[in-house]
């Protein structure tokens, strides 16, 4: 998905994440260095360059990197931005804490979770913290499934065509976007593929990297997780 056009648009479709709630789960570790993959427009990066973390962020795409860039500056905080890949990221020291939020592990195939795992946990210090969320099996079986769904703005309107494929674990994600511009529009298109991950999964590839479960809770309600749950929050320390 390159995000050229809907980079200028993701913090807006993004405006009821809970980036505060997360922040105040991460947050009762001191923590010095951070590092946010899969970090988008910088919204969970510069919250905790806030709370004083020295941070940086790493996000396959430029587009998504220069709103981030843009509103760090705007902030007046210093965070460092990479373009790259979460599975191959190098680093010259560990980090305390590595986040991966708004569903980033599920645009990693079940078969590369667990070196992808692996390699974050290599980059955190001992007693370091993983923090990650995940859009459940039931979410993107049930939920996302092959349903469409549509938002409509004054300045722009979008449709979101979904197509479930059960012996991939993944989901199609077809987006079709009208920017207004005067009394026309302009149309851009934008897919992605989502996957699924069950418990068991996660568990073994966290587990095999050296991280011990913390904390799991319900991405809406940040209460114990049930059948239902959509997002599965997770904290992980490394032995």
């Amino acid at each position: 998905m390159s995000y050229q056009k809907f980079s200028q648009y993701y913090d807006r479709l993004m405006e009821d994440f809970p980036y505060l709630r997360y922040v105040d789960f991460i947050a009762p570790k001191p923590l010095t260095k951070g590092l946010d993959l899969c970090c988008g427009t910088g919204r969970m990066t510069a919250l905790l360059a806030e709370r004083g973390v020295v941070m940086q962020g790493l996000d396959l795409s430029q587009d998504m990197l220069n709103q981030a860039i843009s509103t760090t500056r705007a902030k007046g905080l210093s965070v460092i931005y990479r373009c790259g890949d979460m599975r191959s990221f190098e680093f010259t020291s560990p980090y305390d804490l590595i986040t991966v939020v708004s569903d980033g592990l599920n645009y990693v195939a079940p078969a590369e979770l667990g070196a992808l795992i692996s390699h974050v946990s290599s980059a955190l210090v001992s007693g370091g913290q993983l923090v990650f969320d995940v859009s459940t099996p039931y979410k993107l079986q049930r939920v996302l499934g092959d349903a469409l769904y549509y938002e409509d703005y004054d300045d722009l309107t979008y449709f979101w065509q979904n197509t479930l494929h059960p012996d991939t674990c993944s989901v199609d994600l077809s987006l079709t976007f009208f920017e207004r511009k005067g009394t026309l529009y302009e149309r851009f298109d934008e897919e992605q593929t989502q996957y699924w991950h069950e418990w068991s999964q996660i568990e073994a590839a966290c587990s095999a990297a050296g991280l011990r479960l913390v904390s799991r809770v319900d991405g809406d309600t940040f209460a114990k997780p049930k059948s239902s749950t959509c997002r599965w929050i997770c904290k992980w320390i490394k032995a």
